[in-house]
This record gives C-alpha cells, structure tokens and sequence, in this order.
C-alpha cells in the first residue's frame, strides 16, 4: 500500500543538521533522493565559485522505499493511518541539510567552519563524509540489499535485505550493487569512490544507504520497514563580507 505524503521533520541524531530536508514523495525511486541533494547542494554553491573562501554543505535525504506489511496486522481500514504515520515520521528523523560545523536545534554551539583555500575545504569534506557514514538514528538498523526477490509472511513478493548479522553468518550471500549498507565510516580514503570532481576543483561525495525501521523496537518480530537514506557533502563557494 503505497505511503502517503510526510507531514513533519525532525533533526537527525548525530547529523549537525539545523535545517529540516526538503520533503519527498515516498516510494519513489532510489534516485530521486540523491537528485534532490544534489538540486540542495547547486543551490548552496550558486553564489559563485571564485570568491577564496569555502564552506562544506551536507545533505540527508530519506524515504520508505518498502513497507512491511507486519506493521499493519490487526488493522482495518483507515486504522492503518496511526502505524503509517509513526514509521513516516521515523524515517523523517534522517532528514536534513546543513553547514558543517554549525550545530543542531539541540545544541546551537556549533560555529560555520568557512577555509582559506580549496585545498583544506576539499580535504575536510572528505573527512566529513566519512563520519557521517558513521551515524544514523539509533534505532535504526543498516540493511542490505541482495538484488533477490523472496516471499514474506503474506505470500508479497518483495526485495530481499539482510541484516549485517544475517549477512556475516553466510545466509545469503549479499552482494550491493548500489553500494548501500553497512555503518561504514572510517579514513576518508575509503570513500574515493563515491567522490567527484565540480567546476573550478571543488569536491562532492553522494552515497546511498538501506536501513530497516522499527519505531516501536519490537523484540519478538523486529519490523523491516526498508528506508533508502541518501547522503551528499560538497564544498562550495563562500564569500566574506566586510
């Protein structure tokens, strides 16, 4: 059943994001996210390229790109709106756009970082992408994706994802053709393949991640509500005024 419209959003744990991402149209296709950090970020650098000051933009875009039907058991009707909305607003806790280093609505003590040459920009926004692989939201779980079609409960043909659990024990061996999944992070050199280079030498880095979300943390059955959580960091122009 296809998810209805978000209504609201909230900062991201551990993002550093102040501003609330744009909203999206859910089960939309794994692209869509990335195209709109994109569109966030070239707006971000419109002021020109050429200014000898940078700053590093950030985006997290987030959307349910499937549903498990568990969430809904037991609900008839228009019963299936209060389950809905709950796992709506806890992928929107992925959502936001920021400039690093300015704090969150949580702690206003953040300070806009702005560098003196493209050079320590670039090298700081590598830096940058690579710990933000390092955060989510707390309750969510990172998942992968096996390219697989498999059955659930209901007899749905759906995608098949994996825990990172389920995919060390050898289950089923996942392979991520989008380059999704896992907690990731570490040295900024791991992450050369997601880089590329602008005009005038400025650097981005754009990557997807799959995570499952539960926002009722069920022990019995965990949900497996599938979000597809977009993330873009590109250095752009800055300029200083007197």
């Amino acid at each position: 059943m296809p998810p209805r419209s978000k209504r609201k959003a909230a900062d991201p744990p551990n993002s550093g994001g102040a501003a609330k991402g744009a909203r999206k149209n859910k089960g939309g296709s794994s692209s869509s996210g990335t195209k709109q950090a994109g569109k966030s970020n070239q707006a971000a650098a419109s002021g020109g390229t050429g200014s000898g000051a940078w700053a590093i933009h950030c985006t997290r875009s987030c959307e349910i790109v499937q549903w498990d039907d568990e969430t809904f058991v037991d609900c008839y009707g228009s019963e299936d709106e209060g389950p809905r909305d709950k796992v709506e607003e806890a992928a929107e806790e992925g959502d936001a756009s920021w400039f690093h280093d300015t704090g969150s609505s949580m702690d206003s003590s953040g300070q806009l970082v702005v560098y003196a040459t493209l050079e320590a920009a670039n090298a700081a926004a590598a830096q940058v992408f690579a710990d933000m692989q390092t955060h989510h939201p707390d309750d969510w779980r990172p998942a992968l994706k096996t390219g697989k079609k498999v059955k659930n409960e209901y007899g749905n043909k759906i995608d098949e994802y994996l825990t990172d659990e389920e995919a060390e024990h050898g289950r089923s061996k996942a392979s991520e053709a989008d380059g999704s999944g896992g907690s990731g992070g570490g040295s900024a050199a791991r992450w050369q393949q997601c880089c590329k280079k602008l005009a005038g030498g400025r650097l981005s880095w754009n990557r997807s991640r799959h995570f499952f979300v539960d926002p009722w943390q069920s022990t019995s059955r965990p949900l497996r509500n599938v979000v597809l959580c977009c993330e873009a960091v590109e250095v752009v122009a800055a300029t200083l005024k007197p």
